[in-house]
């Protein structure tokens, strides 16, 4: 259950409704790799799609994580993206050599690939290791859940570092954040602020007045009122109490307690108008012409490993080797193994 904050923020701005407690960090398959003093910098700024990494030829000249990847033998060039794009390794050596190698004192593009393959673990890892802190957590305890077109990437590379001996990759992984949207009911919800004692003593007009606005809304969406159910949440913010409330009834006792804000949430949803089951690990593509083997990065070494289907993944697949779908890769180092579970693919040590 995701931890949810009752007033979120984002990059410190204040939000005025609740909101899951994230931490972002602008790294990416996309992001911009520097020199800056005799170190790497990584982002914020990104290539993006358009003109994307130095590898997509779209006339991008710095290096990113992608072109790394791509030297270092974790992508197919011809592949990527289910053949969508066909990666230019001439053009991610040049930009690496020139931007990264050089300004660096290494010889060559493919070290200056691994540099940066260790940086941005580095720097990934950093950022894990102050979210696991801030909640308390240990890696033992908990699993990295890897997501997005480049997101497993290096995850055991950043699993390593923090101390995870797990990590997921669900199903569809690169489109998992839009995926998310099938399983969001469509509701609409409104937040009321103001004093306990106020609010007990207007409950009626309050819970009435959200419901209105709420009802406007399903209107505008083509919903009948009679398609939908309602629900109403009290959360005390001086207390951090949080009550479920049935529609229209609440002793006023409770809320003249409160000495401070409280929150009243009006949600009017439509049953039924989300995804309920996951999609099969099929999601992530076909991977017919996936396997043989693959000159790639292992540690400081390049050798050759086999390439296993992410997607129709059998059995259990023994680091080093890289696990591929058409739409992400993911590097399985030494001691690690792959294999298929119920939410898409466990990569494990």
């Amino acid at each position: 259950r995701a931890a949810v904050d009752l007033f979120g923020s984002v990059h410190g701005l204040p939000l005025s409704f609740s909101f899951p407690q994230l931490h972002t960090a602008a790294l990416g398959g996309g992001s911009i790799f520097k020199v800056e003093g005799g170190k790497i910098r990584i982002g914020p700024e990104s290539a993006g799609a358009l003109p994307g990494p130095a590898c997509f030829g779209r006339g991008g000249n710095d290096p990113t994580l992608t072109d790394a990847a791509l030297l270092a033998g974790y992508l197919d060039g011809k592949r990527f993206a289910a053949g969508a794009i066909a990666l230019r390794a001439e053009l991610a050596e040049q930009a690496i050599d020139v931007r990264i190698s050089k300004p660096l004192g290494l010889k060559g593009a493919a070290a200056g690939a691994a540099a940066m393959i260790e940086a941005f673990a580095d720097r990934v890892a950093a950022e894990v290791v102050f979210v696991l802190s801030k909640r308390g957590w240990k890696p033992a305890e908990a699993a990295l859940v890897a997501f997005g077109g480049s997101g497993p990437l290096l995850a055991c590379l950043v699993a390593e570092r923090v101390g995870f001996d797990r990590v997921l990759i669900p199903p569809a992984s690169s489109s998992f954040s839009a995926l998310g949207v099938g399983f969001t009911e469509l509701a609409h919800e409104y937040r009321m602020l103001a004093g306990g004692p106020a609010v007990a003593d207007a409950w009626g007009a309050t819970v009435g007045a959200l419901r209105g606005r709420a009802e406007r809304d399903m209107f505008g969406e083509g919903v009948g009122v009679a398609s939908c159910s309602s629900s109403v949440r009290v959360r005390d913010e001086s207390g951090g109490k949080e009550h479920a409330v049935a529609d229209g009834a609440i002793a006023p006792a409770t809320l003249r307690k409160a000495n401070g804000r409280v929150a009243v949430d009006f949600r009017l949803g439509v049953p039924g108008s989300c995804r309920s089951e996951f999609p099969s690990a099929s999601a992530n593509g076909t991977g017919a012409a996936i396997g043989g083997e693959r000159v790639a990065l292992v540690g400081r070494e390049s050798k050759k490993v086999p390439v296993r289907d992410g997607a129709a993944l059998e059995g259990k697949a023994s680091g080093p080797c890289i696990v591929e779908t058409p739409y992400w890769s993911a590097l399985v180092p030494a001691g690690w193994t792959a294999d298929a579970v119920r939410f898409g693919l466990r990569l494990s040590r």
